[in-house]
């Protein structure tokens, strides 16, 4: 398994650590990729020392370390052989961290924990909770020139702040009604962004400019975004951040419930995304 994926500590992407998990265990599902995942960042240590001295005793050391991270060695333990039943995320990251894994690891296992959880409670759901047609009243917020949002990872492009709306996410297009505005219907970015837009008008279409202002006020927002992330949001054909999904939820009044719905459903897609990535992509 050396090679292409074990491209050295600190190089891993998540693409890196997806691609991997599709060629262990094609179209497998959130569960089988998460095992998989976990079992092999426990080990990956010992492997990669070469039976070392380090080697011998990363066991015992991690053992501890995740003994003072409050989980109990029968619960580490557990984790490592690959059984999750009954595991919150606090304790399944806290065994990464203790195993050296690396940034990209923490995160795929994290969407990967998400999915599976988001699969259980979709049981119990309310099928009368519909936050996504009927958003909720949009923030009264006074309107202000913001600066645009710079080193977010997202693209960006030279917006009018005279008239932000004309750069609105793909620029204004027509809107279809493949998803009905269900984010959980989306089968493509394209159509989770559309998905974006429709919540934003069914909330009277809060201008940029209101929306910046509503983000930075909001303590919901877990960053802070300018008109230009705002508006080019989907433009490079990626998956948005959930960062940036959250903060644009919040420029439309969102609640934290609404919230959740979305990032499960963007949680969703970039699974489906991962399953139908050709082999080595």
């Amino acid at each position: 398994m050396r090679g292409r994926f074990w491209r050295g500590r600190g190089r891993t992407t998540p693409r890196d650590v997806e691609n991997f998990l599709q060629q262990l265990h094609p179209n497998a599902d959130a569960t089988i990729w998460l095992n998989a995942l976990v079992v092999r960042a426990y080990h990956a240590q010992a492997l990669q020392d070469d039976g070392c001295k380090a080697a011998r005793t990363s066991k015992a050391a991690t053992d501890r370390e995740a003994a003072d991270r409050g989980v109990v060695t029968a619960t580490r333990h557990k984790i490592a052989a690959g059984d999750l039943t009954g595991i919150g995320w606090c304790e399944l990251q806290a065994v990464l961290l203790d195993c050296r894994a690396q940034a990209a690891d923490v995160e795929v296992a994290r969407n990967l924990y998400d999915s599976i959880m988001a699969g259980e409670s979709q049981a119990g759901a309310d099928p009368q909770r519909d936050p996504l047609i009927v958003p909720p009243a949009a923030p009264d917020q006074p309107a202000a020139i913001a600066n645009a949002d710079t080193g977010t990872g997202e693209a960006a492009a030279t917006t009018d702040p005279s008239s932000p709306d004309k750069e609105d996410i793909r620029n204004g297009s027509h809107l279809d009604d493949e998803t009905d505005g269900d984010p959980k219907k989306a089968t493509t970015v394209e159509e989770y962004v559309q998905a974006m837009q429709i919540y934003r008008e069914n909330a009277d279409k809060p201008p940029l400019r209101t929306m910046v202002e509503a983000i930075k006020d909001s303590p919901l927002a877990e960053k802070k975004y300018g008109i230009a992330s705002l508006s080019n949001i989907g433009k490079n054909g990626k998956p948005p951040k959930a960062a940036l999904v959250r903060a644009y939820l919040v420029g439309c009044g969102a609640d934290e419930e609404t919230i959740t719905y979305w990032e499960e459903a963007r949680r969703q897609l970039l699974t489906r995304l991962i399953r139908q990535r050709p082999p080595g992509r």
